[in-house]
């Protein structure tokens, strides 16, 4: 009689728990300016150094969804829920926006020891929540 009660409860238990729904597959980028910009996201905060070392082959080989043309807008997805990439443990993610020249003349070593980005913003969930999950750049 005691299995079946213990059966019960954890069937309870599993019935009463509900499985955490996805509510955001991707941060929109928004590119309000007369450039073309890269954008990328760096979970390693606070550091306060851009340190990604393979970064360039990310931008540049996967160009599709990290460069974006004026007045256009561009999509980030970790094939992942957004609260995820966007609520780690440390709770702020680095997004860097790069001038798209600067990219595609500069070697990365020197964008990463000079730090060549135009814009940095360093943001949790609550931030990308309240910005409705798009980042507009301006």
């Amino acid at each position: 009689m005691a299995n079946y009660r213990y059966l019960f409860l954890f069937g309870f238990v599993l019935l009463g728990c509900k499985a955490r729904k996805c509510l955001h597959d991707y941060v929109k980028v928004n590119n309000n300016s007369t450039k073309v910009i890269y954008f990328m996201c760096d979970p390693y905060f606070p550091d306060s150094n851009l340190n990604i070392r393979d970064g360039y082959a990310n931008l540049v080989n996967d160009s599709s969804h990290a460069k974006i043309y004026p007045h256009q807008s561009g999509l980030f997805s970790g094939h992942q829920c957004a609260e995820d990439i966007f609520n780690p443990t440390n709770g702020k993610t680095m997004i860097f926006i790069f001038d798209a020249n600067t990219i595609e003349n500069t070697p990365w070593s020197e964008v990463i020891a000079n730090n060549l980005y135009i814009k940095r913003y360093d943001l949790n969930f609550r931030d990308l929540d309240s910005l409705g999950w798009e980042i507009n750049y301006p």
